[in-house]
């Protein structure tokens, strides 16, 4: 189609632009560094420095995806949390098991234990 709108001896011209802007090195993108202290009572806050410095640093927020993606990644935080807390819950309760099976065998280990000694004491008045 260009050939058509422009002179064969313009299209070699437009074409080395073309090659030139899809081939120029541009210089790698430097890390940035996000500090921010967490403050328990205003969690939130963290958050809204996050977005801040994303803002600035970057052309993310502007993505039509990115509030979905941020939302995927706040409910995919949550989910791990509750997956973590369910697990601690779980080895509570078998750790809470194991000890009392383990009182339990404490205890007829004992009951098993007094009468034989009951037996000892008995064998021994009777001479």
């Amino acid at each position: 189609m260009l050939d058509l709108l422009l002179p064969i001896h313009e299209m070699d011209t437009v074409a080395r632009f073309i090659i030139r802007v899809f081939t120029a090195a541009s210089p790698p993108a430097q890390p940035s560094t996000f500090t921010a202290t967490f403050d328990p009572s205003n969690p939130l806050g963290i958050v809204e420095k996050l977005f801040d410095f994303l803002a600035a640093e970057s052309d993310y927020l502007l993505k039509d995806v990115a509030e979905k993606e941020i939302a995927a990644v706040a409910k995919a935080a949550k989910e791990k949390r509750k997956r973590k807390e369910e697990v601690a819950e779980r080895e509570k309760a078998a750790a809470a098991k194991a000890a009392k099976s383990n009182n339990r065998l404490k205890e007829e280990e004992k009951e098993r234990k007094k009468p034989e000694k009951e037996e000892e004491k008995g064998s021994r008045g009777d001479n």
